[in-house]
């Protein structure tokens, strides 16, 4: 049994479908506003962390094929969903609402003859960003019916079966046989997310929802350093570990939060926003002359 496989299923699913339920939000601004800050927020911390945590785990390595992978082959480095989620938000322009639903069939289709690889692993996470769009657009019909309680049990028994199935060995990540089981799953934490949204804890979270970028790009490398450390220092235990993992990936998400909150100029690695920069130079200049006058 591999404890590790038991969220697989349907952790990179829930994120791309939790992106996608994003997309109508993001729409209403102008397409070129929205652009930008795709851009900003998701392009350049996949290119600045990609570039980094390959040259940490390559150091010395000749490979100056290394920026066109990141274009070509973006799963070269662990930001690859970073990555994905760019192309998704472009794609979101074309495909969303009643279009993005009918292309969700077709792109689970495309996964399954694809094959368990990359490519098939693109269409099936696409099916999952344009299934949220589908949701929140109509997040006033389907909510009181996931929200219902035989729904919620039904859910959350497929979500332990699915669990329990991958921790034994059951391939069912990206497989698009298991696509509807997975969804299911997703179903089941919908209601727990929205009654976690109502507590102190939740609101407390959501506090730091626009600086979620900083500890998804920290997270895995500081995990997996801490995890090479604890086992040097003995630490055998996989919940331990797991624990030890957890804690390490969130203290270092916290401490670059407050690092950037104290120098504003570190934000160059997270986010580029070159309007705000402009508007800010702008701001200087205009209080530089009054000044002088």
């Amino acid at each position: 049994m591999h404890a590790s496989n038991v969220f697989a299923p349907f952790r990179i699913p829930a994120l791309m479908f939790l992106s996608g339920m994003l997309l109508p939000k993001s729409l209403e601004k102008p397409g070129g506003v929205y652009l930008r800050g795709k851009c900003s927020r998701i392009v350049w911390p996949y290119l600045i962390w990609s570039v980094m945590i390959w040259g940490l785990a390559n150091w010395g390595d000749d490979r100056p094929n290394l920026f066109g992978e990141l274009f070509v082959n973006p799963t070269t480095t662990p930001m690859w969903f970073l990555a994905y989620l760019a192309v998704y938000y472009a794609v979101g322009l074309f495909l969303n609402g009643w279009r993005g639903l009918a292309a969700i069939v077709p792109s689970m289709l495309a996964s399954a003859v694809i094959g368990d690889n990359n490519g098939g692993r693109f269409f099936y996470l696409l099916a999952f960003f344009l299934l949220g769009d589908c949701i929140s657009r109509n997040a006033d019909k389907v909510f009181p019916l996931i929200l219902r309680r035989e729904v919620r049990i039904l859910a959350a028994m497929v979500a332990v079966g699915l669990a329990t199935a991958s921790a034994f060995g059951v391939h069912v990540k990206y497989i698009p046989l298991y696509s509807i089981p997975v969804f299911v799953s997703i179903a089941a934490i919908i209601p727990l997310v929205e009654r976690l949204s109502r507590s102190k804890v939740g609101k407390a979270i959501g506090g730091y929802g626009q600086h979620t970028i900083i500890f998804y790009v920290l997270h895995w490398p500081v995990m997996v350093y801490a995890w090479n450390l604890l086992a040097k220092l003995g630490v055998s235990n996989g919940l331990v570990l797991a624990a030890g993992n957890l804690a390490a990936g969130l203290a270092a998400g916290y401490i670059a939060l407050a690092l950037v909150r104290r120098y504003p100029r570190l934000a160059i690695l997270f986010r580029f926003d070159l309007q705000l920069r402009q508007v800010a130079a702008g701001k200087v200049r205009a209080h530089g002359e009054s000044t002088s006058n």
